[in-house]
């Protein structure tokens, strides 16, 4: 009997906290104007995006690391305000000139500069056109070993003001 009024007591403060906000809780609990202010409205939720909004809404295809794949510059995910003049991928292995850079920027192909390799063959590089412009670069390439076995791999990043 004794535990049955506790709990019908507990029960009933933890109701009446419920219904009754206290004086710190009000101040904290936003006004119905205010909360009209910010709930946009189904019109503006279903307007069509600018050509910069669309561009943020790209998704990043995830990262693919070939064998041997040290880092990159830029990296996987990062944002730039405007194209590098080079892309750079850095191994930990001896690449071979069959090896391989090709990019896409919002699904199109972007003409690369000729790949070029580093001096002790651990680095591959190409450069990007000067006028490539905003969107999301993904980066492919093969790279390939002195015994002529290839690896794929990937990275993408965004390039814009508007999508940072």
């Amino acid at each position: 009997m004794k535990r049955t009024i506790i709990f019908v007591s507990v029960l009933a403060l933890m109701l009446a906290a419920c219904a009754s906000p206290t004086p710190e809780m009000k101040k904290e609990m936003p006004t119905p104007d205010a909360m009209m202010k910010t709930t946009p409205t189904p019109d503006a939720m279903m307007k069509k995006e600018t050509p910069a909004g669309d561009a943020l809404m790209k998704k990043i295809p995830e990262q693919m690391f070939a064998a041997h794949f040290v880092d990159s510059m830029p990296k996987h995910g990062e944002t730039l305000a405007k194209p590098p003049e080079k892309l750079l991928l850095n191994f930990n292995f001896t690449l071979a000139d069959n090896s391989t850079i090709t990019v896409t920027k919002d699904g199109a192909p972007v003409s690369v500069g000729n790949l070029m390799l580093g001096d002790k063959m651990l680095a591959m590089s190409a450069t990007l056109p000067m006028n490539a412009g905003e969107g999301l670069y993904v980066v492919k390439y093969k790279a390939c070993w002195p015994d002529r076995s290839c690896h794929d791999g990937q990275f993408a990043f965004l390039v814009g003001a508007m999508m940072k």
